[in-house]
């Protein structure tokens, strides 16, 4: 880092999920080669995970900045991130970053940043910012074609889309459009949310992409990400799948946390036998990119959320998008819009 000059300092606010820190901890890397420092804000329990992986060298340029978020009977401090939390909590942890709000103003107090870089359900963010005359911007970790549909339909719901040729709803798919564009069924109005951190943002929308698409080999990956957990209709589904599929594999497969559960009573009867030594269950997390850059791996069967796919792209020869499983539908659709083989 070049410390012949000031350093920009910035502060980044991700949503409290792995697949939504990992690009916010990317961008602070690319961000520390330019005489930035970043201040990366997260729960304690997201913030050992990313201390682990910090090199001595991004260190001198990434600090890492605790929110401490309200403990409640339902919400112990173990549950302040997405990673292995039950469903029926997100509501809850939403609600309970909510009530966080002052400790990030006084956080924005004491450090000065000269930038907020937030994400996409904190619409108070910028707000706090904008009282401390901070510029604020909003990254979305979500794909840009995606987003691009989205939120045409927020704000010029009455012009035609300019890209309609090539990125457009199917007619069995304008159910998910209604659910994602008005958060139906969800008590956090999290449509809104989502609106007012684009509305709110200082001139520029920060959009994750990728460069370049590459090609890869054999076995296959199948990791569902952090806050999905397979029914056990779905677990049957896809043991039988792969284990037809006659190919060797790698089965990331995550249940939540506090739930003493025996992996091999969960999968099919026989099934780890008849796979033998072509095929791998892991119980919990898995290093995702070390095993998809991996020379052998080149399918990865994924719930697509955007980090997901990216990384499957970039180091897999292709993905099989079981966009079913998880929030990954829109990414899902990205596969006939002009994104790489699937």
């Amino acid at each position: 880092m070049d410390t012949s000059k000031r350093s920009i300092r910035v502060l980044m606010f991700p949503w409290l999920a792995h697949g939504h820190i990992s690009p916010f901890l990317e961008l602070a890397k690319s961000l520390a080669k330019r005489n930035f420092i970043t201040y990366i804000c997260s729960s304690p329990i997201n913030l050992n995970t990313i201390r682990k992986t910090l090199s001595p060298k991004h260190s001198i340029s990434i600090k890492l900045v605790e929110l401490h978020i309200p403990t409640t009977p339902q919400l112990p401090p173990h549950y302040h991130t997405t990673n292995g939390l039950p469903p029926h909590l997100m509501g809850p942890l939403k609600r309970a970053l909510d009530m966080a709000r002052p400790t990030f103003s006084t956080i924005l107090k004491t450090l000065k940043p000269d930038l907020v870089i937030y994400d996409f359900l904190q619409p108070w963010a910028p707000e706090e910012a904008a009282a401390q005359n901070i510029p604020a911007v909003v990254f979305l970790s979500t794909g840009a074609a995606a987003s691009s549909l989205i939120m045409h339909d927020w704000f010029e719901p009455r012009s035609e889309y300019p890209f309609s040729e090539s990125i457009y709803f199917r007619e069995n798919e304008y159910s998910i459009r209604s659910r994602l564009v008005k958060s139906t069924g969800t008590d956090t109005n999290d449509h809104i949310r989502v609106r007012d951190c684009v509305s709110k943002s200082n001139d520029v929308v920060l959009i994750k992409t990728f460069k370049e698409l590459e090609d890869r080999r054999s076995t296959i990956f199948a990791s569902f990400g952090s806050e999905y957990f397979l029914s056990e209709n779905e677990i049957e589904q896809i043991a039988c799948g792969l284990e037809l599929s006659e190919v060797n594999f790698v089965w990331a497969l995550r249940f939540p946390i506090g739930e003493n559960i025996n992996i091999h009573e969960k999968l099919p009867l026989g099934f780890l036998e008849r796979v033998g030594e072509r095929g791998m269950v892991v119980e919990g997390w898995a290093p995702q990119r070390r095993i998809l850059s991996h020379p052998s791996v080149g399918g990865f069967l994924s719930h697509c959320g955007w980090s997901s796919v990216m990384e499957g792209i970039y180091w897999a020869s292709c993905v099989v998008a079981a966009d079913e499983f998880g929030p990954g539908q829109m990414r899902g659709w990205w596969r006939r819009w002009g994104g790489g083989r699937w």
